[in-house]
């Protein structure tokens, strides 16, 4: 896109009287003039159809004002969108009104090859290009003068701008109340001289507006002006006036615009630039690596092609739809395309015709191999067609981040592969409604040796237009484990988003914390998550904290539904201060609660009953606590004990009676009062039960921020632990806590890794057998604060866990927890 005023050329033809074999001494010529370029032909956009913000009477929804909202700041209607609503209400408009000025400044400054293209996901059609450029020039700066009466300033700007200078002028044509305006590009006049003045017949050639948004081209129209200019004694003209068939009804006003200038003062002229001069779609001749979503464009008469890679051992789903704003949609018949699916070179996997309704398909892929997709415009077709193109890949290993806030300050993400000393093929992909992907991270796709992978979630992310769903979760998947950290800023608030994983069989489940609507403090929300492929029908029985039976709910979800349940609307609308139990058949469900209160958002994953758990640290020393809740999930008490540990000493066991079915908040000081603050501080907690409890642990530092997680089962005992993530400036720091629950004391190796993975150092600790170490990680590589980006720790004798505590250094306003994998 450019403005441009181009050299022009100009033709003064003198017919005298007697070369047309006339006598007397009257004399007649031509003028004739041309610009160097032709305006484009653009539609008017009535006002009262508001179709710029409303798509009404184009394509609908996504309108063209909405599309920019989309791609500028990831959501729609926005800012743009909504102040033109504002400046030019639908409801009070004369049939009449519309942005023919706008449009006609636009054509004339900008000289445009109009094309559909797919800019940051959004498919964007002539008619959207044009509108949004039509919107820009609303109000453009301009060299403007009335016509009224006399028609010589129209004369003058058309021999001086048209003629001379070659450009064209716009002008309001009708002469009435009303006004329609077009850029005129060439003129011819027969001039017919007088004594006193002289008559001309004027014949002016402009583009019209009555076209269709996505018309390409200049569609031509004339119109003859007849006018009389009057001379002084030199022979110059004075003024005029309209004659003939134009008397009275000549153009009102003429002018050229000079600069841009939008009346909306939320559309960026550059944006839109960088949107009108977008070229191509999401189709890439070289073959599709990842999941992601593809927006792709077939033109009339062809076919495109594109590998795509699929991996051993992989789940993959692909869906197929013509977009709903896709030209041949808006056309009588419909231009459709169909598609062509098959093996490399080999069998075909399906074929058919596409339409809006879209076409499913999922299937497993056991060896690693590639697939072609292939589209094939329809016979006849004279359209573009869009086509959207999903693709989503499972492979062994998954797990989720659920429910990504698409307005925080930032999501930030750092990751891992666990084991070093094989290849780990990985994906990161932004999942919608569905579990259909709509962004894709650009992480390494082999995440190998000692690689760390961080940075930060664009956002906002921008909404599918498709189907108008935001971003829901994020899915890891890869072909072994990988260590991964998640965290969500929002001004005083940070909630820490550890990877939930698929259930992996596990049938029932514990919902650690629900409130009710209107309970003071704490409020819970619930977000459960289908991984799977089929429906999963879910039982829920719910309990207030004493144990009391409040309601149970049957319902569905479907496959990658992603389901959010506020306070006061958990599923069948049941109002609780308590808990839950989640039972289902299948094996792909996964979820977890977030608990916000004044200052602080904390998250939990759902939990599993166990019989044997542990917490890596117990503290309170009038700064931090450390809080636990207990949960029975049985219909009759249960006795916990409670022992303290640290190294060969063992504390006085207390034993909690849990009633049936209680939620229990257990404040550890008063538990374990014969415990002293100095022994507390240096213990940890064995928690063993007869029949399977669930629970989790709070860590508090002054009642500002917290952090959760779940027990420790023995499951996360391992020789070999992953610190994926180091906080490395001096506003947030790492705080690292292990647990040697074993009879033997064990050295564990820390070794330090930069950005690249390359090893920077290493530093060995020994604890001693059933004993903690809690300490700062910076402690370990103080030489080297700032370059350390991940951290590898491996035990030289028995298993050990532990988990992470990020904070910030202001009186901890904020923290995050994270279990050692």
């Amino acid at each position: 896109m450019r403005n441009s005023f181009r050299a022009f050329f100009f033709i003064w033809v003198i017919v005298t009287a007697g070369l047309l074999g006339l006598t007397g001494t009257s004399a007649a010529y031509v003028l004739e003039g041309e610009a160097s370029y032709r305006p484009w032909s653009g539609y008017w956009w009535p006002f009262w159809e508001a179709g710029l913000p409303t798509g009404k009477y184009y394509r609908g929804h996504p309108a063209p004002l909405e599309k920019y909202d989309l791609v500028t700041s990831g959501y729609f209607p926005g800012r743009a969108t909504r102040t033109e609503l504002t400046n030019h209400r639908p409801e009070t408009a004369q049939a009449w009104e519309g942005y023919c000025h706008a449009w006609a400044n636009a054509a004339i400054l900008e000289t445009v090859d109009f094309e559909n293209s797919v800019l940051d996901g959004c498919f964007f059609s002539i008619g959207d290009k044009k509108g949004l450029l039509t919107v820009c020039h609303y109000d453009d700066y301009k060299m403007f003068q009335r016509c009224g009466r006399n028609p010589l300033v129209f004369h003058q700007y058309l021999l001086e701008y048209v003629g001379k200078n070659r450009v064209p002028v716009a002008a309001d044509l009708d002469g009435g109340e009303q006004v329609w305006s077009y850029p005129i590009y060439r003129f011819r006049m027969d001039i017919a001289q007088g004594g006193e003045s002289d008559y001309i017949s004027c014949t002016i050639f402009y583009a019209d507006d009555q076209v269709g948004p996505d018309f390409q081209g200049t569609r031509e129209e004339s119109k003859t002006l007849y006018y009389r200019l009057f001379k002084d004694a030199h022979g110059s003209y004075t003024y005029g006036e309209w004659a003939g068939a134009t008397a009275g009804r000549g153009p009102d006003f003429v002018w050229l615009p000079v600069g841009q200038k939008a009346e909306n003062s939320h559309i960026d002229y550059e944006q839109v630039g960088r949107i009108v001069s977008s070229r191509g779609d999401g189709f890439n001749p070289s073959g599709i690596v990842r999941p992601g979503s593809y927006p792709l464009i077939v033109s009339p008469g062809r076919q495109i092609g594109t590998s795509i890679h699929l991996p051993a051992e992989s789940r993959v789903k692909i869906r197929l739809a013509v977009d709903g704003q896709s030209p041949g949609e808006w056309r009588y018949p419909r231009e459709s395309v169909s598609y062509l699916l098959k093996h490399t070179g080999g069998a075909i996997i399906a074929s058919g015709g596409l339409d809006t309704e879209g076409v499913d398909l999922e299937f497993s892929q056991e060896s690693a191999s590639d697939i072609e997709l292939i589209l094939i415009s329809s016979d006849g077709n004279q359209l573009d067609v869009f086509v959207r193109f999903y693709l989503d890949v499972s492979l062994k290993e998954n797990c989720f981040l659920l429910n990504i806030p698409n307005n925080y300050e930032w999501i930030g993400m750092a990751l891992k592969t666990v084991d070093p000393d094989v290849s780990n093929l990985t994906y990161v992909t932004v999942m919608g409604e569905g579990g259909w992907p709509i962004h894709t991270l650009d992480v390494p796709l082999n995440m190998n040796g000692n690689l760390k992978w961080s940075g930060l979630v664009p956002t906002p992310l921008m909404l599918d237009y498709f189907n108008g769903s935001g971003p829901e979760y994020v899915k890891i998947t890869s072909e072994r484990p990988v260590a991964l950290l998640g965290l969500v800023s929002a001004e005083a608030d940070t909630l820490t988003g550890p990877p939930q994983p698929t259930s992996s069989g596990c049938s029932t489940w514990i919902v650690p914390k629900l409130t009710r609507k209107f309970s003071t403090g704490f409020k819970s929300n619930l977000y459960l998550l289908n991984t799977g492929s089929e429906d999963i029908i879910t039982e829920m029985d719910y309990y207030s904290n004493l144990g009391t039976w409040v309601g149970e709910e049957y319902f569905s979800i479907l496959p990658g539904q992603f389901s959010e349940y506020r306070v006061g609307n958990y599923p069948g609308s049941i109002d609780v201060d308590g808990w839950a139990v989640l039972r289902c058949e299948s094996g792909s469900l996964t979820g977890k609660v977030e608990i916000t209160g004044r200052s602080s958002i904390d998250e939990l994953p759902l939990l599993k009953a166990g019989t044997r758990f542990f917490l890596p640290h117990l503290v309170d020393d009038g700064l931090w606590a450390t809080k636990a809740v207990l949960i029975n999930p049985h219909g009759e008490p249960v006795n916990v004990t409670l022992t303290c540990r640290n190294g060969g000493r063992v504390g006085e066991p207390c034993v909690v009676e849990l009633g049936a079915f209680e939620r229990r908040e257990v404040d550890m000081k008063p538990y374990l009062w014969a415990v002293t603050q100095d022994e507390m501080n240096a213990c940890w907690l064995l928690i063993d039960s007869p029949k399977p409890i669930a629970g989790y642990f709070t860590y508090s530092c002054s009642d500002v921020s917290a952090a959760s997680m779940p027990f420790f089962p023995k499951e996360d005992l391992g020789l070999e632990k992953n610190i994926c993530h180091v906080a490395g400036d001096n506003y947030w720091w790492t705080g690292v806590a292990l647990l040697n629950p074993s009879a033997v004391s064990s050295e564990i190796e820390f070794t330090a890794y930069g950005e690249s993975g390359d090893e920077l150092a290493r530093h060995t600790i020994t604890i001693g057998a059933g004993a903690k170490q809690v300490f700062m990680l910076d402690q370990c590589f103080p030489q080297l604060r700032g370059l350390v980006k991940s951290v590898r720790l491996r035990s030289g004798g028995g298993a050990f866990s532990g988990f992470l505590l990020y904070g910030t250094s202001d009186g901890v306003s904020l923290l995050s927890a994270l279990v050692l994998k």
